[in-house]
């Protein structure tokens, strides 16, 4: 990732998209491998934030289908907080049903809602418990 110099002799700059190493070319061309990392994939590296835990990781290649860290396939969505968006009523029908010893799973099917919707309102009412799927 060069960003050219408008003087003219100006050293190009490079970052390294895998562990954010910045420094200036020698040359025309683009270095083969990272300073930092040694790696000859300093290019194509792809930085991702979980909204969800905080983790920050880098994959190669396409957008992953989740986070490595806490396994949420709602990594990338601007606002996590399901949980803040189901209306009071369906907090405590779902509660209801879970106190009463209904899974999670089950829940959600008699609802007709996600399975995250249901296991959020759970987590956040239990947080340090074993969830009943």
């Amino acid at each position: 990732m060069a960003t050219d110099g408008s003087a003219r002799g100006a050293r190009p700059r490079y970052t390294c998209s895998l562990c954010g190493a910045e420094w200036s070319g020698r040359g025309t061309s683009p270095p083969v491998r990272c300073p930092r990392c040694a790696s000859k994939r300093w290019r194509s590296g792809n930085r991702h934030h979980c909204s969800v835990c905080g983790y920050d990781w880098v994959s190669v290649g396409r957008n992953p289908f989740k986070c490595p860290s806490c396994q949420n396939i709602r990594w990338n969505e601007k606002e996590h907080g399901s949980c803040a968006s189901v209306p009071e009523e369906t907090k405590v029908s779902i509660l209801q049903r879970y106190d009463a010893g209904t899974g999670c799973v089950a829940i959600a099917r008699e609802l007709g809602l996600t399975f995250e919707i249901v296991y959020d309102v759970v987590r956040e009412t239990y947080p340090d418990g074993v969830i009943k799927f």
